[in-house]
């Protein structure tokens, strides 16, 4: 055998020697950390079983549970009431805020509309003033017009006579008067035109806004009582039952 060879039967040898140490050392640490593991489980399941609660810790844990949830509830009920009490008493300061708001809105509305109707009734006040004393400066110059035109259509030639302010009288010659209202009035007409004994036309001159609602009121009554006259110097001149009083707002109707 040459030398060579046996180096080369020496060196594999070792190799192997080697390989199999390896592969001991492996399976031994294996082996080892397998017991490691099985101790650790069994030492931890030993404490954990140990450490799990009994029936009677079970019934505590659930018992002090159900109190803290008791008392969270509690908390909160009394949380809730709370602020349902807070929400109605904010709802009515709120209702009584708008109350009083609506009411004082009323109130000056109130005032306003009073206050308005014052300054209305003050003024249709002064309008009525103004509107009588226009009625009545027309009125009279209506009548002196009218009185005019009268005398120029029933000339005294011809026999008429037109008499100014005369009243509706009975048979006696007596003013007739009747009650409207608190007061007894009788019923004067401006103008009678005449013709011997025979009575013409009766007229009433007034202005375009005056109201002769009142006097024509007056004038049913009368004729409704009894039979109605004219007195023209001491003498009685019966107004015929289908003649009416004429009332004349414009010229052109006389």
């Amino acid at each position: 055998m040459s030398l060579r060879y046996i180096k080369r039967i020496t060196k594999f040898f070792y190799i192997l020697t080697s390989i199999v140490i390896l592969f001991l050392y492996i399976d031994i640490s294996l082996a080892k950390s397998k017991r490691i593991k099985t101790s650790s489980k069994s030492v931890y399941k030993s404490s954990f079983t140990k450490n799990l609660p009994t029936k009677s810790t079970k019934s505590y844990f659930k018992s002090s549970f159900n109190k803290i949830n008791k008392n969270k509830l509690y908390k909160l009920r009394n949380s809730l009431y709370k602020f349902k009490d807070k929400f109605k008493k904010g709802k009515e300061i709120f209702n009584k805020v708008k109350q009083s708001k609506t009411s004082f809105v009323k109130l000056k509305k109130a005032i306003i509309d009073k206050k308005l109707n014052n300054l209305n009734k003050a003024q249709n006040k002064i309008l009525k003033k103004e509107i009588l004393k226009n009625n009545r400066i027309m009125g009279k110059m209506l009548e002196k017009l009218t009185y005019k035109l009268l005398r120029i259509k029933y000339p005294e030639e011809k026999g008429y006579k037109i008499l100014r302010e005369v009243y509706l009288v009975d048979k006696n010659g007596k003013k007739i008067t009747v009650k409207i209202g608190n007061k007894k009035e009788g019923r004067r007409v401006d103008f009678a035109v005449i013709k011997g004994n025979k009575l013409i036309r009766l007229i009433e001159v007034t202005t375009k806004t005056a109201n002769k609602k009142y006097q024509i009121l007056k004038e049913r009554k009368i004729r409704k009582l009894r039979d109605v006259y004219i007195k023209f110097k001491n003498k009685l001149i019966k107004v015929p039952k289908n003649m009416k009083i004429e009332i004349v707002r414009e010229l052109e109707g006389i």
